[in-house]
């Protein structure tokens, strides 16, 4: 097992020398092997983080928050560890896959791995966040978003509309990995990326965000999406379900069918006539048990058959879909490809990223990551 050295400098300074890559792709995992250590899986690396059991830990795209044995709340990214605070404050906490957002002694901050962003001196400030964007509601009044390195006025006379910002459809703000949808003061629904807001529909009774599209049902019960500014009819009845992913989304219309949208594409294209039982998107990844029972995967333009049975269980990310056999031996679909992951039965599993964790029992784990099982005895 390689150890790395551990340099402890100030956080600040050791977080400026950091060149950050905000990749989507996903490469660590953390889990605690037979005697209770905390291990660190980083690319290729193994690393014990603590001869202790962590209480609590927290991965994200390339970086791991946890509790140490002293309770002191632990930050560690390549090769480097650092302590944030020096008591149990994990609850002032939300951690996305890029960011670390931290609500103590009156100050709302953003670490984005490069420096400390101030966003507002607040003890209890209102916020929703995605993977790489953070909206709030200045101290000062008015809506504002912090993304890529820098905090953005989106609506200077914005007012809270409720106390905690929810990702529910009809919620007044939901984010995306890097965009904003909202309902402003005049009941239009607004979205915002790249420093620029778009005024979409006047009082939506549902609406769901992707990275560059928006799902609504309006004020008719009619069934629209919004994409490149066009307004585009999706259906004259509200869907059954929707669901919105990053550039992708997919829906059961009002009759029971299946339909899909695709990376950029203007329209909706049928799947089935028949309701999938089960369906989910995350990013650019669609997962669905169609009427047949046939498992699919729909990712980078095609869909995939992956079994003519439903899993015993599964677990997806974007790209990556791992899930147990008929014979309770593990098995992925892993960016393009259906895999074997492990021959053997194994107790437990859990997907981080492109990262596959799993157990062949008494804490006996394996990590399979690139096609390949890393730290195999």
């Amino acid at each position: 097992m390689k150890t790395p050295v551990m340099k402890y400098t100030s956080l600040v300074l050791c977080l400026l020398c950091l060149l950050t890559s905000y990749a989507s792709a996903q490469n660590v995992a953390a889990f605690h092997d037979r005697q209770g250590r905390l291990q660190y899986y980083d690319d290729g690396e193994m690393v014990q983080l603590d001869h202790n059991t962590a209480e609590f830990f927290r991965v994200g795209s390339d970086f791991i928050i946890y509790y140490n044995s002293q309770d002191e709340v632990v930050y560690y990214r390549k090769g480097v560890k650092e302590l944030l605070h020096l008591r149990n404050v994990l609850e002032d906490y939300e951690i996305t896959n890029h960011y670390i957002l931290i609500k103590v002694g009156g100050a709302f901050t953003v670490i984005d791995h490069v420096k400390n962003h101030n966003l507002s001196l607040q003890d209890d400030p209102v916020f929703i966040a995605g993977d790489s964007i953070v909206a709030f509601i200045d101290f000062y009044g008015g809506l504002k978003a912090f993304y890529k390195g820098e905090k953005h006025i989106v609506d200077p006379s914005y007012t809270a509309r409720t106390v905690v910002f929810s990702q529910s459809d009809a919620a007044p703000m939901q984010v995306s990995d890097n965009s904003i949808a909202y309902i402003d003061n005049g009941d239009w629904l607004q979205f915002h990326k790249d420093g620029e807001t778009y005024e979409i529909i006047d009082i939506p009774i549902t609406y769901k965000i992707g990275n560059d599209l928006v799902l609504y049902v309006d004020e008719y019960n009619e069934f629209k999406m919004w994409r490149d500014k066009e307004t585009i009819d999706l259906s004259s009845y509200a869907p059954k379900s929707y669901k919105v992913g990053d550039k992708v989304a997919a829906y059961v219309d009002d009759r029971g069918g299946f339909y899909m949208i695709r990376e950029g594409s203007l329209e909706a294209e049928e799947i089935s006539p028949l309701a999938p039982q089960f369906y989910d998107v995350i990013d650019n990844t669609i997962v669905f048990v169609d009427e047949r029972n046939y498992f699919s995967v729909y990712y980078d333009g095609k869909i995939h058959p992956i079994e003519a049975y439903r899993p015993i269980d599964f677990k997806y990310f974007n790209g990556v879909v791992t899930y147990l056999d008929a014979e309770n031996r593990l098995r992925a679909f892993y960016e393009g490809e259906v895999v074997q992951v492990s021959q053997d039965i194994v107790a437990s599993f859990e997907l981080y990223g492109r990262v596959i964790l799993f157990e062949l029992g008494n804490g006996d784990y394996r990590v399979y990551h690139n096609g390949v099982i890393q730290n195999e005895r």
